[in-house]
């Protein structure tokens, strides 16, 4: 079914709500959508709730936050803004915590939000409420269009830590909220990666420095602690919020397991906020639009002056992990020229491109990753389309035989890769303790960083296929020098072909 425009979304929603007593419209009919219900003030951005695109993992869907002017507004106000992903098909709502939702405006070009089609399914035939929590921890909840008044009557029981809430944009406490809104902006974070390289941090540790606050931002840790710091009037008196945070039980695991680098991280860049905040003059220019931001929520589907859709040029190239393997976006190749099509290369300023262009559309890349797409870009022919759809390069695969004389060799290498492992015995094969991504490459618990990635397996494991061709080569390699000394009869023969 094709995605509906942004007035047809907005009509469908008030085809319920105006037969409420207490629903009054302010302003003219727009997306967002600016209501009073209940006595509630509210901003409801509706968008498509469509398939994410992901080859091996069918079943996930997402709605888009694409940024407009009028969203910095909505954060900044009072008001309980509500983002619907609307599936036509099945005439059902997906929507998340308000709070959360709040948060991520502006964090990213356009996040997303994830839903399950099974689910989407589900509460259509059901007619009832469902409540699922989701491979990144946060919260999606499903129910009826005709259902809206209901969970806009009850939305502090549904997602109760609404209750618990400051508001970003109260007037009572302007400072407290900049100061937070400083805190959690990834745009900061870039600032501060720039900021360590110019100050002779090498490059990797600039790196993890960054990707350690973003991943305290983008995993709603600090927004699920935080009034720790929200009970601070200013960046000033953050010195103390952040060792208070550090100090709670879930971020110490965090940070031995990472040989303390969060706290390393936090206390560098909460020293990195204070010095510009004491430096920098309060002119909200770090609030301004870009340049290319629209003045009206866009159709999901962007076109042409024509009147053509454009092709989503990373799905051409993105492999059964999610990562992308070739840079082919005209819009990003020309954002990326000053950076790389340059005697002096700035790798560092080329990778904030990337995150500004991107958001969290690829979260297991690293910058190693997005490195080896910036060498492969030919700019001679960057795109490197001859038609409007780009044709996949051809990748090595797998090609496994066992002691029995079966063969696999399938086109997606995770699938051999599996059956590799479960043609020796999942049992066995975790008895050999093969690290890999910080645990056993057969695991009984999902690494919530590449949950995508982690297939299940006989025995209720899990086997973690976020890895190159040449990785997984190398990891049954090192399962058949295991087998070699403690069980013979079951080596395989590997190639790559």
């Amino acid at each position: 079914m094709p995605n509906l425009s942004s007035k047809k979304l907005i009509e469908l929603l008030e085809e319920v709500l105006i037969n409420s007593a207490t629903y009054r419209r302010i302003g003219k009919i727009t997306n967002p959508f600016h209501i009073v219900f209940d006595g509630t003030e509210y901003y409801v951005y509706v968008k498509n709730l469509s398939n994410a695109g992901f080859k091996n993992s069918p079943d996930v869907w997402r709605a888009q936050m694409t940024g407009v002017d009028i969203l910095n507004e909505i954060k900044e106000s009072s008001a309980m803004f509500v983002l619907l992903g609307y599936d036509a098909e099945n005439d059902v709502y997906a929507t998340w915590n308000p709070h959360q939702l709040k948060q991520r405006i502006g964090t990213a070009k356009s996040p997303s939000l994830y839903s399950r089609h099974s689910l989407q399914e589900q509460v259509a035939s059901t007619g009832g409420f469902k409540k699922q929590v989701l491979n990144n921890a946060l919260e999606v909840l499903l129910f009826k269009r005709e259902r809206i008044t209901d969970y806009l009557v009850n939305i502090a029981q549904f997602f109760p830590d609404n209750s618990e809430y400051v508001a970003m944009g109260s007037r009572r406490r302007v400072e407290a909220n900049n100061a937070y809104r400083e805190l959690t902006s990834l745009k900061r974070v870039s600032q501060f990666e720039k900021f360590l390289l110019q100050n002779g941090v090498s490059e990797e540790y600039a790196h993890e420095y960054a990707r350690a606050i973003r991943q305290l931002i983008n995993d709603n840790l600090i927004s699920k602690n935080r009034k720790i710091f929200l009970a601070c009037d200013s960046l000033d008196e953050y010195s103390g919020a952040y060792k208070k945070f550090l100090d709670l039980d879930e971020i110490k695991v965090m940070d031995e397991e990472e040989d303390y680098l969060y706290s390393f991280a936090l206390e560098s860049y909460v020293g990195f906020l204070q010095r510009i905040d004491n430096e920098e003059p309060t002119d909200e220019e770090d609030e301004a639009p870009e340049e290319d931001d629209v003045e009206e929520p866009q159709d999901e589907d962007e076109k042409n002056e024509e009147g053509d859709v454009i092709t989503d040029w990373e799905a051409a190239f993105t492999d059964e992990q999610g990562n992308l393997t070739r840079i082919a976006n005209p819009e990003l190749l020309e954002r990326l020229k000053p950076d790389l099509q340059t005697e002096y290369i700035s790798l560092p300023s080329a990778y904030n491109t990337i995150l500004e262009f991107y958001g969290d559309r690829f979260p297991n890349m690293q910058m190693k990753d997005w490195n080896n797409l910036f060498k492969n870009i030919d700019w001679d022919n960057p795109a490197g389309h001859t038609t409007q759809k780009a044709e996949r390069a051809k990748r090595a695969k797998l090609w496994i035989q066992t002691p029995t004389g079966e063969v696999f060799n399938d086109n997606q290498v995770a699938k051999t890769f599996v059956k590799a492992i479960e043609s020796v015995g999942t049992e066995l094969v975790r008895s050999f303790g093969i690290q890999y991504l910080g645990d056993n490459l057969v695991t009984d618990t999902i690494n919530e960083n590449y949950a995508i990635s982690m297939k299940p397996v006989s025995g209720g494991y899990y086997v973690n296929t976020n890895s190159s061709t040449g990785k997984k080569y190398e990891l049954l390699l090192e399962i058949n020098r295991h087998l070699e000394e403690i069980a013979p009869e079951k080596k395989f023969v590997i190639r790559l072909t």
